[in-house]
């Protein structure tokens, strides 16, 4: 975590930006009081295709679907 001041920050924007970019979390403070928190946007994945992890489970127990006897009392 990166604490920096607004005037470290108005100098330095374009590295600040590229470190949130990578995960760095950033906070823009002034006079002790933190302000800002510099993350980047979530971008909106492509939609998920059906059929895609086919293959890829290899074990599911038996009783993958039974509902364990302690939630019992909950279903009913």
């Amino acid at each position: 975590m990166l604490n920096i001041t607004v005037a470290d920050a108005q100098a330095d924007l374009q590295r600040l930006i590229s470190l949130a970019m990578q995960g760095e979390q950033i906070i823009i403070s002034d006079d002790g009081n933190h302000h800002v928190l510099l993350q980047p946007i979530a971008t909106e994945s492509s939609p998920r295709r059906l059929g895609t992890g086919k293959g890829l489970l290899v074990y599911m127990a038996d009783d993958f679907d039974k509902t364990p006897d302690e939630f019992q009392e909950h279903i009913e």
